[in-house]
């Protein structure tokens, strides 16, 4: 399965904060055991995401996942609490792996 973070509702630029669609595409290609999640040209706003098995999330050339500057679009326990169990530690991060395989990112940053 391959899908865009668009097809998700995701919208380039920075006044949309698309963690939620993002993490949709993942949990969409996660359900079907895997694919890529493919992020096309342009600035994409995010908090915290959650890669999961057999998911690929692959940058297009000139594509860009810029990190939010507010501290609320980071919040993984209130948004996977069952990712992390009894583990209450700050994890403010782009990206979140916890008991997951075979998963990678990947962009086509390159001329030629």
């Amino acid at each position: 399965m391959n899908v865009s973070i668009l097809d998700y509702g995701a919208v380039s630029g920075v006044k949309v904060v698309n963690t939620v669609a993002i993490q949709n595409a993942i949990d969409a290609v996660a359900e079907v055991d895997g694919g890529r999640v493919t992020v096309p040209t342009g600035l994409f706003l995010t908090g915290t995401v959650y890669l999961k098995d057999n998911v690929e999330l692959h940058l297009e050339m000139g594509a860009v996942l810029k990190a939010s500057d507010n501290l609320d679009d980071y919040n993984p326990l209130d948004a996977y609490p069952e990712n992390w169990g009894s583990d209450k530690v700050d994890r403010t991060g782009l990206y979140h792996v916890k008991n997951s395989n075979n998963i990678s990112v990947t962009n086509c940053d390159f001329l030629g």
